[in-house]
């Protein structure tokens, strides 16, 4: 390996860690709302539908459920 590549990639790999290091850490606090201003959930029940998809990719099985409003 010439000695270009391997500083590119060592170059590479530091920034990489940064980026990432600060992608971990967040760049600033994060503002959560105050509870009283949230209110409460709803209460009132609905309809709701539901598919089933099962997908199969060798010998693994996957199930995917996609919910959906429905009517009544």
């Amino acid at each position: 390996m010439s000695m270009q590549r391997r500083t590119f990639l060592r170059l590479s790999t530091v920034a990489a860690a940064t980026v990432g290091g600060a992608t971990l850490l967040g760049t600033g606090l994060a503002g959560a709302a105050p509870t009283w201003l949230l209110g409460t959930a709803p209460t009132t029940p609905f309809a709701v539908g539901v598919r089933q998809y099962s997908w199969t990719r060798g010998s693994r099985k996957i199930n995917t459920y996609v919910y959906y409003p429905a009517t009544g």
